[in-house]
């Protein structure tokens, strides 16, 4: 660990020949979500939404986005408001909401401003636009969103609902601001509580606040875990009637297991066995095979997989299969995706040949097979039809062998619920990094080999560079056995990103046109480098930008022995 100050930094120029403004200006606009994606499990009557925010620096709030749930559909059937408008009251409180849920709209609540929500059909995010933008104070607020019934649109008046998540609310921050403690009143001023929304805050920050930004991305991002998301068509998706073939390939050196996908050549074979369904489910969020997972099935083998093994699966009915024992009859581990990839990347490991909201308690069946050499076990889903979807059914077939190889048959696959985003591929789960969405068909097509479970370390900072503070330039995402490393810094970036392919480290990036650079050694607690930035209280350094960039001795992934991280544009001010 390091600690240095920004007067021994020398303001020089570079002879790199590109350079880019980088981050001297004001922030851009923020965009702030309280889920890093929007996530949902049922739909709750909306009256209002209340939650504190804690905010870093005074904030000119435009607008929010959230889902809304009025679309003429749903169990029971919501009146059709689309199109709709009505207003939204902003109120705040000074500390917290805690307390004072139900003393509202009176003091000490204070009404800031009044908005226009127009209704969205979900999937699609339903906005709330402030003609004269909220300003909110520095310093700790509760605030009530407080939403009336629609003025225009096919039903004027009706009561109003918003999609949201049963788990308790986890605070969530950005370098401006934090946000906890929200949760969605069905009845405005009751102080009764019902699930947590999903809201995305668009807010500017003052010209003169420091701020720091990312440049491009380390190296190298290779996650083990892969996807596609498949949204709603009556023609259904293009896996129908295909196959595929996972061919398991074991660690190499610093190389975790991978697969290589191709495409495959066998087809649905009936099952001999009784459906799964004829029996009693392990765990269910409904009471009944919707939305359930077996009883913990133990393997006649050890199956291999990319990041791990296990002797144990779980089958879920909507489309999946666990790869440990899971007994858990929450919505976030027994139900689908519903347009967010989160219960798929934050659950117990699975491979999914599409998840979607099947209902075998409806129709159709589910089996599970031990191939008579007991090499091979078979998991099928045979004719089961969506959640209120009689037809067209799902058919698919899941074959793992000894060895790791995972054999997947498809029949015909529906998914015609707007919204229920389908998911097929492979997760590592419990928050294992997941990269964007891909078209496995394109990919399968030609030879898919995903990813090594090679993370880039990333670099960031603990809070904003403001003039007369210390904050912490910290590189976490280290690979295990990592020890020593340096950290570059200079004042410009380089743009485009230099390739350091030439130098030995293909794949790789430099970021900043570096002329101090500090050795770095693992902190033993948080196994990050840490280095403490020191920002003397000078208003000359207002304005002043630096940029740094982490690079981690790790062996086994280049020539060079380095890997790099993203680069880090520092913009210093109140």
């Amino acid at each position: 660990m390091h600690k240095f100050t920004l007067f021994a930094l020398a303001f020089v120029g570079s002879g790199a020949p590109c350079f880019a403004q980088g981050c001297t200006g004001p922030a851009a606009a923020q965009q702030f979500s309280n889920r890093q994606e929007f996530a949902v499990n049922f739909y709750y009557g909306l009256a209002d939404l209340m939650f504190d925010i804690d905010a870093q620096v005074p904030l000119t709030i435009n607008g929010f986005s959230t889902w809304m749930y009025d679309q003429g559909v749903g169990n029971p059937v919501v009146p059709n408001q689309v199109g709709g408008t009505g207003p939204v009251d902003f109120y705040e409180i000074p500390a917290t909401y805690v307390g004072n849920e139900a003393t509202g709209p009176a003091a000490p609540w204070n009404l800031l401003g009044t908005g226009t929500l127009t209704i969205a059909a979900y999937p699609a995010e339903s906005q709330i636009v402030f003609s004269t933008p909220v300003v909110l104070p520095a310093g700790a607020h509760g605030v009530a969103l407080v939403f009336g019934a629609t003025t225009t649109g096919p039903n004027p008046g009706m009561p109003l609902h918003c999609l949201g998540v049963s788990a308790p609310p986890v605070p969530v921050s950005d370098q401006y601001m934090t946000m906890s403690g929200e949760f969605i009143q069905g009845v405005a001023w009751t102080g009764t509580t019902g699930g947590g929304p999903n809201l995305r805050i668009d807010y500017d920050v003052p010209t003169t606040a420091a701020h720091f930004s990312p440049l491009g991305q380390g190296c190298y991002f290779r996650p083990q875990g892969f996807y596609e998301e498949f949204p709603s068509t009556i023609a259904g998706p293009d896996l129908q009637n295909t196959s595929q073939f996972w061919i398991y390939q074991p660690p190499s050196g610093a190389n975790g297991a991978n697969y290589l996908i191709v495409p495959g050549t066998a087809s649905v074979t009936p099952s001999t066995s009784p459906s799964l369904t004829l029996g009693t489910f392990g765990s269910s969020s409904s009471a009944t095979w919707d939305d359930a997972l077996s009883a913990p099935i133990q393997l006649p083998f050890v199956f291999d997989y990319a990041g791990g093994s296990t002797d144990w699966i779980t089958i879920g009915s909507n489309g999946c299969i666990y790869l440990e024992q899971v007994v858990d009859n929450s919505y976030a581990i027994c139900g689908a995706a519903y347009g967010s990839i989160v219960p798929f990347r934050d659950g117990p490991p699975r491979i999914c040949p599409f998840l979607v909201d099947l209902d075998p308690s409806a129709g159709g069946t589910l089996h599970y097979d031990v191939d008579p050499s007991g090499n091979a076990v078979i998991i099928t889903w045979d004719n089961v039809p969506e959640w209120g979807v009689a037809s067209p059914t799902t058919t698919m077939q899941v074959t793992l062998t000894l060895g790791g190889q995972v054999d997947i048959s498809y029949g015909t696959v529906s998914h015609t619920t707007p919204g229920d985003t389908g998911i097929a591929g492979f997760s590592r789960g419990y928050g294992d990094t997941l990269g964007d969405g891909v078209d496995l068909s394109a990919l399968i097509a030609a030879g898919f080999t995903t990813g090594d479970n090679a993370i880039p370390p990333i670099l960031t900072a603990e809070s904003r560079p403001v003039i007369g503070t210390t904050t912490n330039i910290i590189t976490s995402n280290l690979t295990p056995g990592t020890i020593l490393g340096a950290l570059a810094a200079g004042q410009q970036v380089i743009s485009p990103a230099l390739d350091l392919g030439s130098i030995g480290m293909p794949g790789c990036e430099l970021h900043t046109n570096f002329f101090i650079l500090l050795t770095q050694t693992v902190d033993p607690v948080s196994g990050n480098f840490i280095n403490p930035l020191v920002i003397p209280a000078n208003a000359a350094l207002q304005d002043q930008q630096f940029v740094f960039q982490s690079a981690p001795f790790t062996g086994g992934f280049n020539s060079l022995g380095l890997v790099s991280s993203n680069g880090l544009c520092m913009r210093l001010g109140t």
